[in-house]
């Protein structure tokens, strides 16, 4: 009886983690695919930078809020703002770049630009007033991309099974209910297990058992 609860155990404990490497997955492919709806960012390069955010122990919301807040900037600057322009322009950035590039590709051209400058309050200003309040938490990430290339952070991405495509995004959301589902069976299956099959195993130990003492001998 013991070993049918251990074993009963270990297996629900076995699905739950199943389930929750699922459901972590598919909250982030779900957060990802929002901040692109919010944003215009390709997915893609949105799964990068997460991976990156995450390497370099930046939170997910000072990533999605930094850059929510550089599309707001990105599309003020198009339109003529001339504070938001001048921000972009004092780092290189055209106003050509800001209309052909999607805020996930700015967010690396920002990165690149801000890496060729030195560090200090400086820096720290432009990150702020590209990103908002996030942009003195993003510098980490932002070196990190400015030093190591974004290149060798998508060929990262791809082998580590990471990188998104819009297609992932709608089976990770679709998968939702399935995962929901499998933990579900488990804990129907654990449950018959143990109310059917445990009597008639119970007591083919206890038979056992009794032979093993002699119990069982003496009475044959």
């Amino acid at each position: 009886k013991h070993l049918l609860i251990e074993l009963e155990g270990r297996f629900a404990i076995a699905v739950e983690k199943l389930v929750e490497i699922g459901l972590g997955a598919r909250e982030t492919a779900e957060a990802m695919g929002k901040l692109s709806e919010k944003t215009g960012a390709a997915v893609g390069t949105l799964s990068v930078l997460n991976l990156v955010a995450h390497d370099s122990e930046v939170s997910q919301e000072s990533l999605s809020n930094g850059l929510i807040k550089l599309a707001k900037n990105q599309e003020d600057a198009t339109n003529g703002s001339v504070k938001q322009l001048k921000a972009f322009k004092d780092l290189g950035i055209t106003i050509k770049d800001l209309k052909t590039q999607d805020p996930g590709q700015l967010f690396v051209t920002v990165a690149q630009k801000l890496d060729a400058l030195p560090d200090g309050a400086h820096k720290a200003q432009i990150a702020i007033a590209l990103f908002g309040k996030a942009g003195a938490e993003l510098i980490p990430m932002l070196k990190s991309l400015g030093t190591d290339g974004f290149d060798a952070a998508v060929e990262k991405a791809k082998k580590l099974g990471l990188f998104l495509s819009s297609d992932m995004i709608e089976s990770a959301r679709a998968a939702q209910d399935a995962l929901h589902e499998i933990g579900d069976i488990a804990n129907g299956v654990g449950t018959q297990f143990v109310t059917g099959f445990a009597p008639q195993f119970t007591s083919g130990i206890e038979i056992v058992a009794e032979v093993l003492t002699g119990k069982g001998v003496n009475s044959v």
